[in-house]
């Protein structure tokens, strides 16, 4: 399980390190909200929020606004 992790993160560091180098600002932007989304859709998962769609999708709502 930390291999697949470690092997995730050499292979995403690059693409992120050019994104935030090259990408215009509203790239950027939508890139890291993007992520920030998928960091929100782990994380109810951890909660154990997967079996409620419901309040999952509340707190995706959410998130996005905040985003």
């Amino acid at each position: 399980m930390l291999m697949q992790r470690v092997l995730t993160a050499l292979v995403l560091l690059p693409l992120l390190l050019a994104l935030v180098w090259f990408a215009p600002t509203p790239w950027l932007y939508l890139a890291l909200s993007a992520i920030g989304l998928v960091m929100a859709w782990e994380w109810t998962a951890f909660m154990g929020w997967a079996a409620k769609p419901a309040l999952r999708a509340v707190y995706l709502v959410l998130t996005a606004l905040v985003l």
